[in-house]
């Protein structure tokens, strides 16, 4: 999919609050400077638009926080709130988004991805 998005056969969109978690993730395994590195380099080389929180986005990502607080961190939340709205794919590396209850999940088209080491 990265070499997708690269050659640009498709489209990526990323939350900017993802990349904040990326950015605490790269600095925890990898230190500080090797994360900003990191995450400077992707921001400036890879083509992806990068989405603000806009009002709706806010309070459907909060709703879900709500009635999931315990399955769902918070950029779960944002992203599956930003793409049931715009009816995209969540891809996710997670072994498995856990089961939360009602239909929320019923409509979000999941798509999985294991990285090298997971």
């Amino acid at each position: 999919m990265m070499d997708e998005i690269r050659g640009e056969k498709c489209r990526g969109y990323v939350l900017k609050p993802v990349l904040v978690e990326a950015f605490y993730h790269l600095c925890g395994d990898a230190g500080l400077q090797a994360a900003n590195a990191q995450v400077v380099n992707f921001i400036r080389n890879f083509p992806v638009v990068l989405v603000d929180l806009d009002e709706p986005l806010i309070l459907h990502a909060g709703k879900l926080k709500c009635q999931h607080a315990a399955a769902l961190s918070y950029i779960d939340c944002m992203s599956i709130a930003y793409c049931l709205r715009e009816n995209v794919e969540f891809h996710m590396t997670e072994k498995l988004l856990k089961a939360i209850p009602h239909n929320t999940l019923q409509h979000l088209r999941v798509v999985k991805h294991t990285w090298s080491g997971q």
